[in-house]
C-alpha cells in the first residue's frame, strides 16, 4: 500500500509544524516582555529623572532601536569573531544575570 506523501518517512513531512507553536509561543512572550520594559522604562524615565513626557518616550524609543540591533551584531560576532557557541553562551548569560538584577 503507497501513502499519499510519497513515501513512508511521515516525520520529516510533519517535523517543522511541531516547533511552530512553541516559536510563536516564544516571540510572543519576549514582544509582550519588550512592550512592559519599554513602559517601565518611560515610568522611570519620568518619576526618577523628571524627564517630560514626550521627550521620555524619545529615549526610550532610541533605546529600543538599539537593542534591536543588537541580534545583528552578536550574528556578525559569532561569524567572524568567535565561534556561534560562545557568543550563545555569554549573551544567556549577559541576559541572566540582567533578570536577576
Amino acid at each position: 500500500m503507497t501513502s499519499l506523501h510519497g513515501g513512508g518517512n511521515n516525520t520529516s513531512l510533519y517535523s517543522g509544524w511541531i516547533t511552530t507553536p512553541f516559536i510563536i509561543a516564544t516571540v510572543f512572550g519576549l514582544t509582550v516582555a519588550a512592550g512592559g520594559w519599554s513602559a517601565n522604562l518611560i515610568v522611570f524615565l519620568i518619576n526618577e529623572f523628571n524627564i517630560q513626557r514626550i521627550d521620555a518616550a524619545q529615549i526610550a524609543n532610541v533605546v529600543n532601536g538599539c537593542v534591536n540591533f543588537f541580534p545583528l551584531l552578536a550574528a556578525v560576532a559569532a561569524d567572524s569573531l568567535v565561534g556561534c557557541f560562545s557568543v550563545i553562551w555569554v549573551s544567556s548569560l549577559y541576559w541572566y544575570s540582567s533578570l536577576s538584577c
